[in-house]
């Protein structure tokens, strides 16, 4: 039996996988970040209009503080007092709660009553503090909003137009294309310590990398010296004495960077894909990696399973932790006897109708071993595949193996493309093995064998999940549940002494398949994004400092967006060793990160303190952008697609962050003081 089978990678991308669902909870944290800093600039910006010795600023045509942006911004000065009062009101049921727990035996129902209302409190807490942060944006924006109205386009134009100009004249742009160019030819030489699969994985991951490096230094050269080489050649007084807004300058100056990098960009994408498509790799890699898959994944859970008084019983547990640093898969046991199971559940019909209309569904699936023993040489670890409708009925098991009897004289793996028959005896058996699988619901392949880190294809009869579409399993479930599942896909580990690993995106079904080249050229929209991020930040920051200081800022910001997960276990305090105070403290103590400290007065105040390095390292953490998010070269290394909905949830996420540095840049150039 051949059985689809090539070296590749697995993927491990679902840590910056957002849906469509989260957007509304999403856009509520951005208004109350984004409104936090607005009503700090807002706070900084009266301060300057206070203190300033000129009421306007540069041939304003209007306030600096207008009616509007007044009412607006004591709104929001009120929303946010209320807001401190119900943090207040949390902070009082808290300690209630606490003194509830211990007080008498009505101390658990008092303590659940005060728990709700300290829910509710944090409910009420959190809306007001986005309404808050919504009228601090409304203030804060308002200037920002009305320049925006006399802003026209043909100026913006000739601006970009100027700066794409000058950008060629400076001939960075070609040094830098020569240079990507000359490391491009011997990226295949990265691949050649590698295994034959992963040779054209690795060229990918290497031209990517050296796209994104060349790429964004160009960018950053470009986007951070151009305004204050302007303004120490004092060639931006020609500009800014003629009828233009000083927001125009800024605007040009982006839109013409990017711009630039745009046509760069496509232009390396198109010759990247020309000799990533001409590249010497093996054959087997080459019809693996250069796809688009689109898969369907489900929901993982690990299960131990036992059979009771005829009954099988299933208890959650988290998986084992092998010692592994890297803890991204759980693991699960194998032998005849283990009772590990993992479970991958699949909800949503949609997707599962395309599926039920194909001759023969594929199941990938790519797993890690972990062994206790050398097992046998030469051999994969077996693993059993148990997919189950919500239909299917373990009472009729007995019926279910007397069909199997019936139609093959006992058990046996059934496959589409067995090549232990002959091809007609293989379509007949298919067409048995639907039919079975359409009229109970269930579908088992048994000691399947697999290597380490490989990805493998099960076909699994299209009947199986045409019984799971009939009917409607939530017709019995209360309003407002999630949607049921619809089919399970139960995987063991048969081989002893041998640990399964898996991960929720491991197992998937699939759907369809794209073209590779398409996919690639998708792929480059995520560096198209961190170029974007870049030339904003290092234009936003050129309206006020010198270059090599906006240089070094968007520097720093772009590469703090490389360490984004660490920096967030830091600032919520999961990091080994604690904050700096309590790191300090264990220094000079000569405690262990194990042992624990004592709760004297002033190591008690210390770790207040890091409680407030903590909450102010999470508000610095807004401003440091997400480049993972932007990141899908291991898209196109193991082959899936960049889909449509990725791209264009990842646009808003470049457009919340891009917007506060533009309004940002429109402050700062409006304040300096360039010409009269």
């Amino acid at each position: 039996m051949t059985m689809f089978s090539t070296l590749v990678g697995v993927m491990e991308l679902d840590a910056h996988t957002v849906g469509w669902g989260a957007l509304p909870a999403l856009l509520k944290t951005w208004a109350q970040d984004a409104g936090g800093f607005a009503a700090l600039g807002l706070f900084f910006w009266v301060l300057y209009v206070m203190v300033s010795p000129a009421p306007a600023v540069a041939g304003s045509r209007q306030k600096m503080i207008s009616r509007f942006m007044a009412i607006t911004g004591g709104l929001a000065l009120i929303a946010y007092l209320v807001a401190l009062g119900l943090t207040i009101a949390i902070s009082l049921d808290g300690e209630r709660l606490a003194n509830e727990q211990g007080a008498g035996p009505q101390a658990g129902q008092a303590a659940v009553i005060v728990a709700r209302q300290a829910n509710k409190l944090d409910s009420y807490q959190d809306t007001m503090l986005a309404v808050a942060g919504v009228l601090a944006l409304i203030a804060f924006c308002e200037p920002f909003v009305l320049d925006l109205l006399r802003l026209r386009g043909r100026r913006v134009y000739a601006i970009a137009k100027l700066s794409f100009k000058e950008a060629i004249r400076r001939r960075v742009v070609w040094v830098f294309f020569v240079f990507l160019l000359i490391f491009m030819f011997p990226a295949t030489w990265f691949s050649l310590g590698s295994k034959p699969g992963d040779a054209l994985k690795t060229t990918i991951s290497v031209v990517s990398y050296a796209m994104t490096l060349l790429l964004t230094l160009t960018a950053l050269l470009l986007s951070a010296f151009s305004i204050p080489s302007d303004i120490r050649n004092q060639t931006i007084h020609t500009i800014v004495t003629k009828p233009v807004e000083r927001f125009e300058i800024v605007a040009g100056r982006f839109l013409g960077y990017v711009g630039l990098q745009t046509l760069v960009l496509f232009a390396l994408t198109a010759i990247s894909l020309v000799f990533i498509l001409t590249s010497n790799v093996d054959r087997a890699a080459r019809a693996e990696s250069m796809r688009a898959r689109v898969p369907v994944y489900g929901k993982l859970e690990y299960v131990r399973e036992r059979t009771e008084e005829q009954r099988v019983k299933q208890q959650a547990f988290e998986g084992i932790d092998v010692g592994r640093e890297y803890a991204y898969r759980k693991y699960i046991g194998g032998g005849r006897l283990s009772s590990h199971r993992a479970i991958w559940s699949f909800s949503k019909r949609g997707q599962l109708e395309n599926l039920a209309e194909m001759p023969a569904v594929p199941l990938e699936f790519a797993f890690d071993i972990y062994r206790m023993t050398k097992g046998l040489e030469n051999r994969g670890v077996e693993n059993s595949f148990d997919i189950t409708t919500w239909k299917w009925d373990p009472a009729r098991e007995a019926e279910y193996q007397k069909a199997l009897r019936t139609a093959f004289g006992g058990y046996r793996n059934v496959s589409p493309d067995d090549d232990q028959v002959d091809p007609e005896t293989a379509a007949r058996n298919w067409e048995k093995i639907n039919a079975i699988a359409e009229q109970f619901g269930r579908f088992e392949f048994k000691n399947y064998s697999v290597f380490d880190y490989q990805t493998y294809r099960l076909m699994v009869p299209p009947g199986l999940l045409k019984n799971a579409l009939e009917g409607d399993p939530a017709k019995d479930l209360p309003a407002g549940s999630p949607p049921p599942n619809l089919i399970q896909v139960k995987v063991k580990c048969e081989s002893e002494s041998q640990n399964l690993g898996l991960a929720p995106l491991d197992l998937y079904f699939l759907e369809s398949e794209g073209h590779f080249w398409i996919n690639f050229f998708r792929g480059a929209i995520g560096l198209w994004c961190r170029l974007t991020i870049v030339i904003g930040l290092a234009v936003a920051a050129s309206t006020y400092l010198a270059g090599v200081v906006s240089f070094l800022l968007a520097f720093c910001l772009f590469i703090g967006g490389s360490f984004r997960d660490f920096l967030e276990s830091l600032a919520a305090g999961n990091n080994v060793g604690g904050g700096p105070f309590e790191t300090f403290t264990r220094l000079v103590k000569g405690t262990t990160t194990a042992g624990e400290l004592d709760k004297t007065p002033t190591v008690t105040a210390l770790l207040r303190f890091d409680d407030a390095f903590r909450w102010g390292f999470r508000r610095l953490l807004n401003v440091i952008p997400d480049t993972g998010r932007f990141t899908w070269s291991k898209y196109l290394e193991q082959g899936f697609i960049v889909d449509f909905d990725k791209i264009a949830i990842s646009m808003i996420f470049l457009a919340g962050y891009m917007l506060p540095w533009l309004v940002l840049a429109y402050y700062l150039m409006r304040s300096r003081e360039i010409a009269a």
